[in-house]
């Protein structure tokens, strides 16, 4: 466990405790300010640089515009289920290894699972 000491009192702060925390509130806040730029600021045009792209997001421009709305909103979401995740797994009594561990696969499973949901709707819109 890395310690290191601050302010007048010396206080002590554990970082292995913190060190979820402060990954929850970077990864979780990656998505979902990635998310919000995105839902504020959608790409307008299909582009090779910026926006939700695949296969299926750019084979029209109306559902370029749904898929950059419907993936930003939840890459909010996840970012915030995340955030919410990893401060619950820093208070459990679990070995560091095993919730670190936990963050990452929750935060690589966040990111399959908006693919999984956009991709869905975006399916079911062309349907409609």
């Amino acid at each position: 466990m890395i310690r290191f000491f601050y302010d007048s009192k010396l206080a002590m702060i554990d970082l292995a405790h913190n060190s979820l925390q402060i990954l929850g509130l970077l990864v979780g806040g990656i998505f979902a300010l990635a998310g919000a730029i995105q839902y504020n600021f959608p790409p307008k045009k299909i582009n090779q640089i910026y926006g939700y792209r695949t296969r299926s997001s750019m084979k029209n421009i109306q559902n370029w515009h749904f898929a950059q709305l419907e993936s930003a909103k939840y890459m909010m979401m996840g970012g915030g289920i995340y955030t919410a995740v990893c401060f619950l797994l820093s208070i459990l009594p679990l070995n560091e290894g095993i919730r670190v561990s936990i963050a990452i696969l929750l935060m690589i499973m966040i990111a399959i699972l908006v693919y999984i949901i956009t991709e869905k709707a975006i399916k079911n819109q062309e349907k409609d």
